[in-house]
């Protein structure tokens, strides 16, 4: 009977901690997973014919962004789970490798996220819990975090730790670029 009730005891003590214990962040498919010089399938450095290939012409289309009152070409995507909205945007410039490819990429669609679970709703306070990060003003409100090479738009209506992430810019890497994709080509030409 001592016996019983020390496993009894045992277990409850499992279940009262293992039901405390805050739930683990489910981890993005692929298909949705941001990293360093990716949002998904769209990769930094892509040449615009693959996007095309890789997410069908119906899924794409040119626009102009005018950042900074310039002309500033993009790839607005949306995807066939939600067509009425922009996914992201993939900034595209002919440089380095003397092709158009994605420069850039300004995610919208909250699906898309870190390996920790976050993006775009995602509060201050957890990317901070996640991630070292820098605040800048120099572009609008937003949170820098160099180890992924990614800025995280911020809103500016609430208390600084409740303010939310409302698109990820993943950062252009024209090293990087060049050394995979064109190597070959003296850098700056």
């Amino acid at each position: 009977m001592l016996e019983f009730r020390r496993s009894s005891q045992m277990a409850s003590a499992v279940i009262c901690c293992t039901l405390s214990m805050p739930p683990a962040v489910a981890r993005p498919s692929t298909e949705f997973l941001l990293t360093p010089g990716r949002a998904g399938q769209v990769e930094v450095g892509m040449p615009v014919e693959e996007l095309q290939q890789l997410l069908g012409e119906q899924n794409i289309r040119l626009v102009d962004r005018r950042k900074e009152g310039m002309f500033t070409p993009a790839i607005e995507v949306r995807l066939p789970t939600r067509p009425d909205v922009a996914a992201m945007f993939a900034d595209i410039r002919e440089w380095p490798c003397a092709v158009f490819a994605v420069w850039g990429v300004d995610v919208r669609d909250p699906r898309f996220r870190t390996p920790e679970g976050l993006g775009v709703g995602s509060t201050l306070a957890e990317l901070r819990r996640a991630y070292q990060i820098e605040i800048s003003e120099a572009e609008g409100h937003a949170a820098m975090v160099k180890a992924l090479k990614m800025t995280f738009s911020l809103t500016a209506d609430a208390p600084v730790d409740r303010q939310r992430v409302v698109s990820v810019w993943v950062w252009p890497d024209p090293i990087r670029v060049h050394s995979q994709r064109c190597p070959e080509r003296p850098i700056g030409k």
